[in-house]
């Protein structure tokens, strides 16, 4: 389903009805979320698996409204389950998060070739920094509410991929 969604947003010059997909997202991704949240213990072996698709959804999309969706139910989900997620889930969803932020750092807004210019995406350079912003802001809140549940290694994973979107950040500015 958020596969048809994506897909769906991505086609250029076509007329999209964006706050029908947005809510479309929203009501999947908040039924997703409540499922797991209430089976987290049972579902434990899969939830990194559901993790990777949320992170793999808000790499790909373009649309800011509907990352924004992605990134809040992720979100969502860490805060109502991550007390009760084990240590090896932590260590996969740190890893996920890790390379979510790398994946959405806008590089093209360092673009150096004639070439590289002609294919910038306004639209998915923005969304990108929209996602980065709203990935700081997680990873803050997440830590704080977890830090006793979170090891040494994934804060420093954390600690990590902020300091390389801070860089990024002040090179660019």
């Amino acid at each position: 389903m958020l596969d048809d969604i994506q897909l769906a947003v991505d086609i250029p010059g076509k007329n999209i009805d964006y706050d029908f997909y947005r809510q479309t997202t929203q009501d999947i991704l908040h039924s997703f979320v409540n499922f797991f949240n209430q089976n987290v213990m049972k579902l434990e072996r899969v939830v990194p698996a559901f993790v990777e698709t949320l992170c793999h959804f808000i790499k790909e999309i373009k649309e800011k409204a509907i990352a924004q969706t992605g990134v809040g139910a992720l979100k969502h989900f860490l805060q109502a389950s991550g007390e009760k997620l084990s240590p090896e889930s932590w260590d996969e969803i740190s890893e996920q998060i890790c390379d979510l932020f790398e994946a959405t750092t806008p590089k093209s807004l360092l673009t150096a070739s004639a070439k590289e210019a002609e294919a910038f995406n306004e639209d998915s350079c923005y969304t990108q920094c929209i996602v980065q912003l709203l990935l700081i802001q997680c990873v803050q809140e997440v830590t704080q509410q977890f830090y006793g549940h979170i090891s040494e290694q994934n804060l420093n994973s954390f600690l990590e991929a902020l300091d390389k979107s801070n860089q990024f950040a002040q090179t660019f500015n």
